[in-house]
């Protein structure tokens, strides 16, 4: 292994290793220092017909989506009881799909460590300093072994945990409270796949499930956290109780095997600060997105490919290529934060509920 690199990128999701694999096509050594070991379950199964071009950028073609599920409609109960269905028959780019996450991080991580990524996985970073130069040195835990690694640039992609961004002083600025109680549910043997999305809002929030590879089914009640702890019950009673009021959701699950409920953090949110001195934030680790845009993956490559061009436009001397980056990233959420209010205004059933009056209010 190298002991120095151009850079060394924290987190190997979506967006930590399509920054990896686009740096790489700009000619830098590249380290991608991940915690998990991908065995565990990963969350976020629908992407839209547009990721494919992201995907041709980096040289990855639709052949990866053998092992996923098209995606063809969403269906919706939104605004008022009935159900409607918006068909991606007359998308330009084709269909959409459901995703095995697991198997598509997996899949992105083995394109980078093909294109020339040194990968460290199951490592868990101990310290980071920074020289008067502005160069890095990172000590980290690799397979119980310590391991020392110098770099010139470090992208944060650690996600949720925004690791870099909080080491360096920065915080969250939250949009709202939103969690996900999720369950993976199985089908039997002889059950077809359905291959849609269903989204159903209720009265203190909203369903969605889709269809995902091995004769599975995601199900997840989006709620506010505060709402969801006022209940003072176990995540299973509360999300029997709200699957019990959204018809079309319960239809859909009748004849799933039940498994347990995990709740996980789901909310918008910005770093107070995303870039620094030969440092930058992308994916989760600088921004996320409401799930009902489904934008995460979508987001999460984009970010990665356009921070490595900003990482190269900086090496090659643009004082304000990160800056850049950040106003970029700054505009695509404010232009978000638009989209995300006209789509809940839809839905005016339940002017008392609290979940939908904070989605009515001016932020």
């Amino acid at each position: 292994m190298k002991q120095r690199l151009d850079v060394v990128i924290l987190g190997g999701g979506p967006a930590g290793a399509s920054a990896g694999i686009s740096l790489l096509q700009k000619n830098y050594s590249v380290a991608i220092i991940e915690k998990s070991d991908y065995s565990a379950s990963r969350i976020g199964e629908t992407v839209q017909p547009q990721l494919s071009i992201l995907l041709s950028d980096l040289k990855i073609t639709n052949t990866i989506f053998q092992q996923h599920l098209p995606s063809n409609t969403i269906e919706s109960v939104w605004g008022d009881a009935s159900l409607k269905e918006n068909n991606f028959i007359r998308n330009p780019f084709g269909h959409g799909w459901h995703l095995d996450r697991l198997q598509f991080d997996k899949q992105l991580i083995d394109h980078a460590e093909k294109a020339g990524a040194t990968l460290f996985k199951g490592s868990e970073v101990k310290t980071i300093t920074q020289s008067d130069a502005g160069n890095w040195c990172i000590r980290f835990l690799n397979r119980g072994s310590m391991q020392t690694i110098h770099t010139r640039f470090i992208v944060d992609a650690t996600g949720r945990n925004s690791f870099l961004v909080k080491h360096q002083g920065g915080f969250r600025k939250n949009i709202d409270h939103l969690i996900g109680l999720v369950s993976v549910r199985h089908t039997n043997s002889v059950a077809k796949e359905s291959n849609f999305t269903l989204l159903e809002s209720v009265k203190n929030g909203w369903w969605y499930s889709a269809d995902i590879p091995g004769n599975k089914v995601v199900m997840a009640f989006m709620t506010d956290a505060d709402i969801y702890k006022k209940e003072k019950t176990n995540a299973e009673r509360y999300y029997d109780q709200s699957l019990s009021i959204a018809k079309f959701t319960e239809q859909r699950c009748s004849r799933l095997i039940p498994t347990p409920i995990n709740v996980y953090a789901a909310n918008s949110y910005v770093m107070s600060k995303t870039h620094g001195r030969n440092w930058l934030a992308i994916g989760d680790a600088e921004m996320a997105y409401d799930p009902l845009s489904s934008q995460g993956i979508y987001k999460a490559i984009k970010s990665g490919t356009s921070a490595a061009t900003a990482v190269h436009e900086q090496f090659i001397g643009n004082k304000f290529a990160l800056e850049n980056y950040a106003n970029t990233g700054n505009i695509a959420f404010e232009r978000y934060m638009q989209q995300r209010r006209s789509y809940y205004l839809m839905e005016k059933r339940w002017p008392q509920s609290l979940f939908w009056k904070r989605r009515h209010t001016d932020i």
